[in-house]
């Protein structure tokens, strides 16, 4: 089979060839009259959710429970038995994530792990501050690649801290012109970020609070705090040195003013701002970031964290490498296994489409996008969409008192022959 190829660039230069393909053995080859169109996921589609909670022991000998959404999301129509189908299992948007970021002189130390060259520019390469920046940046991207997940329903709010804390704003996370890319003010922030100064955890959770709260009248806040899921990610690559203030500070954490710096007990008092954020329900994730942190019990990062691992009691955890903080930013935050997971196509199972296909990140279990056929394009026919998710708590097929069993259901229609 031969035939001729001509290419063109955009300054109107082209350039032409011929491609001879040979075939050996018995087989034939004819070129199709009617070639196959590449297939495009329609704009429009349709989205289903079903909640369901799921428990389990903990390690304390207590029960823990977390509450799960499934949403399947659907091309609304199909015009050639074709549609696509994605989904999300995870704790249910919209969202509200805020990243509180050191920015301490130490941060410009080396950071161990896959290189990440010199992300804010400053002149130095693979330091803390650009593993964290970096890990940041990619847990953005892992938001902008969830297809559920949206400017509608996701709000990124930035901290960082030093000798002070400095709330700088919030953004949604994708470029409005671009829905594969960063909105380019945050990259553009995060980009700028600079090193120098102490280590104040106190004050960094004060700009917190401000972020949850919406107080500061020319930046706003997190949208909707009360009715939306609210995260914040705490890190820090040494021990606090600075005292914070609004707290009653026994003797022994006493902070007068020949002590505000380099004072470990004063500096790890703040219970009031963590009082306050519980108001809001936000779940706080601390990482240490490089082995100068400090991840103990009762250290200023344990006390931060509130979210202790059922199976582990870890709370606060400590990355001695870009890859493990990147990882860690990154990990699912349901605690159960997915078991099984089947799609069905007006009662026939999809080949293909299984537990394996679910990849975890930052929002939960993720179901990037299926191509599917076989549905009915007929017009104004129902193909009806069945997604559903077996999960088990500890992972252990042994104790299946502590499973769950949700599922989605979607309606696709047909429109063969109309205009779309």
């Amino acid at each position: 089979v031969t035939f001729e190829y001509i290419v063109a660039d955009g300054n109107g230069a082209t350039d032409s060839g011929i491609v001879t393909l040979t075939l050996f053995g018995q087989d034939t080859f004819a070129p199709s009259s009617s070639p196959t169109e590449l297939f495009v996921c329609p704009d429009q589609t349709v989205n289903a959710a079903n909640q369901g909670t799921i428990s389990g022991s903990n390690v304390s000998g207590g029960t823990t429970s977390q509450t799960l959404q499934f949403d399947l999301f659907a091309s609304s129509f199909t015009s050639n038995g074709m549609a696509c189908v994605d989904g999300l299992i995870g704790i249910k948007p919209p969202y509200n994530i805020l990243f509180v970021i050191d920015v301490s002189g130490s941060t410009r130390n080396n950071f161990s792990g896959t290189a990440v060259g010199d992300v804010n520019g400053d002149g130095r390469s693979n330091t803390i501050l650009d593993a964290q920046i970096d890990t940041v940046l990619k847990a953005i991207e892992a938001i902008i690649n969830t297809p559920s997940l949206t400017n509608d329903n996701v709000n990124i709010g930035i901290v960082t801290f030093s000798t002070s804390g400095n709330y700088v704003g919030n953004w949604s996370p994708t470029d409005e012109n671009n829905p594969d890319a960063i909105d380019p003010a945050l990259e553009t922030t995060l980009k700028s970020l600079r090193s120098g100064g102490y280590t104040n955890f106190d004050d960094a959770l004060d700009k917190a609070i401000v972020y949850f709260e919406g107080s500061d009248s020319s930046k706003g806040g997190a949208p909707d705090v009360s009715s939306r899921t609210n995260r914040m990610y705490f890190l820090s690559d040494g021990l606090p040195n600075q005292c914070g203030d609004g707290d009653p500070n026994t003797a022994e954490d006493y902070c007068g003013e020949d002590e505000i710096y380099n004072d470990a007990a004063g500096a790890t008092v703040f219970a009031s701002e963590l009082q306050s954020l519980e108001l809001y329900s936000v779940a706080i994730y601390a990482i240490g970031v490089g082995e100068a942190s400090d991840v103990s019990a009762g250290s200023g990062l344990d006390k931060i964290d509130n979210t202790e691992n059922p199976f582990t009691g870890e709370k606060a955890v400590q990355v001695t490498t870009t890859d493990a903080l990147t990882s860690n930013i990154l990990e699912s935050p349901v605690y159960a296994e997915v078991f099984d997971f089947k799609l069905k196509v007006n009662g026939a199972i999809v080949p293909g489409v299984d537990e394996t296909s679910l990849v975890t990140d930052i929002s939960g279990y993720v179901l990037g996008v299926n191509e599917i056929s076989g549905l009915d394009p007929t017009n104004g026919a129902s193909n009806t969409i069945i997604a559903t998710v077996l999960l088990d708590f500890d992972g252990d097929s042994a104790t299946p008192d502590d499973q769950l069993e949700i599922s989605t259901i979607v309606s696709i229609i047909g429109a063969a022959g109309l205009p779309v």
